[in-house]
């Protein structure tokens, strides 16, 4: 797999054009190494995954279409709204040309957007730290706070918090994201 010298350098490569995505996707990989040390969990793959997971973000339309029709069927892509698409082109990437072939890391990347039922605990940390980094321009440290105390809760607040917002804007929920919430909903009242 590639360091994550590695995959910085790439992310500036990748999103040089873009300040705040490079600075968002540096406040990421902030949160996420100390995310990854309380939890001990693999920091420099924690890095990784922070790098990576916006690399593709400014594909245009067509090159991500193109991409993921190689891997998914058109029923399966739209299944993903158009706005998600960069976490599964960017594993696609990470994978095809970047060579990693470290199934957490690649699901970290890949659901980094909407989350997913029963989450690693690699993916629960990107999740958070994509949503709650330092620079996001909505109130985040109260989940930030809450990440270091109840991983598991911080995720669901998010999972929400997301879906409340896109539910007011009227645009499409991931089903893998209300799938995330009843999963979390359940564990929350005891296998209810």
């Amino acid at each position: 797999m590639i360091s994550s010298n590695e995959a910085r350098e790439l992310a500036v490569q990748f999103l040089a054009k873009v300040p705040k995505r490079l600075s968002h996707t540096e406040s990421v990989a902030t949160l996420a190494k100390k995310l990854a040390i309380h939890y001990h969990e693999d920091s420099e793959k924690a890095l990784v995954a922070s790098y990576l997971h916006d690399i593709t973000k400014y594909y245009s339309k067509e090159r991500a279409l193109f991409l993921l029709s190689k891997y998914y069927s058109k029923a399966e892509i739209k299944m993903w709204p158009i706005q998600t698409w960069h976490g599964l082109t960017a594993e696609i990437y990470a994978k095809e040309h970047l060579l990693v072939d470290d199934f957490d890391t690649l699901n970290a990347i890949k659901y980094h957007t909407v989350g997913r039922p029963k989450m690693s605990l690699l993916e629960k940390i990107i999740y958070v730290s994509d949503y709650a980094e330092e620079l996001r321009t909505f109130e985040t440290k109260d989940i930030r706070e809450l990440a270091f105390h109840d991983l598991d809760l911080a995720v669901y607040k998010v999972l929400v918090h997301v879906k409340n917002h896109l539910d007011l804007t009227n645009e499409k929920v991931v089903g893998l994201s209300i799938d995330a919430i009843k999963y979390y909903q359940n564990r929350f009242n005891g296998g209810i």
